[in-house]
């Protein structure tokens, strides 16, 4: 399996959660190598590859225009993730 295709994200999108809100990065951290779908503050909603949870703030991968992109996104911003 190519690098491309593990970063590949799930085909579907989940259904919101809210049970999951307040999530800190220790929680979060049980995720990293992990596919996670993060609702935003503002509503949005994407998959992510996570690979570090770091001073606040989320690394990983997006799926954009066929392929990995990098991305970070501050915990304060995410609103629940399944």
């Amino acid at each position: 399996m190519s690098y491309k295709q593990r970063l590949k994200p799930p085909g579907f999108i989940p259904a919101y959660c809210p049970a999951l809100k307040g999530t800190g990065p220790q929680f979060i951290k049980q995720y990293i190598n992990l596919f996670v779908y993060i609702w935003t503050v503002r509503g949005a909603g994407f998959w992510m590859y996570v690979t570090d949870v770091n001073n606040n703030v989320l690394y990983g991968y997006v799926w954009h225009r066929s392929r990995p992109r990098h991305m970070r996104i501050a915990v304060s911003k995410i609103d629940c993730l399944y």
